[in-house]
């Protein structure tokens, strides 16, 4: 199943059979009654020590979270000391960012906001020719 959201509004993918013999499908998008896509928050500052589930569970305590993804570097796989935490309730999200934001975790003081989306176009910078 795919989601997509337009105009404020969340829709999901449907397949439907046009006919028995031909098994080719009609794709359409149907209304997932206007919720809208899970929060995303950025997490910086974090132990070199957490884990995904432990992130999840950090934030488990404020409402559902759908996923934690800790940001690792490419080559070493060590971690870069932020991560993005999904959560399925906007209200609960903001929850989640008022009363961990400052507060010390593993050692750390987080830095939690909410996450702000990358411009159309935007890419880690990749700088191979630093040297000339």
């Amino acid at each position: 199943m795919y989601y997509e959201k337009a105009n404020g509004k969340v829709f999901r993918q449907v397949c439907i059979p046009v006919s028995v013999k031909n098994p080719i499908h009609l794709i359409f998008a149907v209304s997932d009654k206007g919720q809208e896509m899970a929060k995303k928050i950025y997490v910086g500052n974090l132990s070199f020590r957490t884990d995904e589930s432990g992130l999840s569970e950090l934030f488990a305590q404020y409402g559902e979270v759908v996923s934690a993804n800790i940001i690792t570097d490419r080559e070493t796989g060590r971690s870069r000391g932020f991560a993005f935490v999904e959560m399925a309730d906007d209200a609960q999200a903001l929850e989640a960012i008022e009363a961990l934001n400052n507060q010390e975790y593993e050692g750390r003081q987080l830095n939690i906001s909410e996450a702000r989306p990358r411009k159309d176009g935007e890419r880690p910078r990749r700088d191979f020719n630093r040297y000339e």
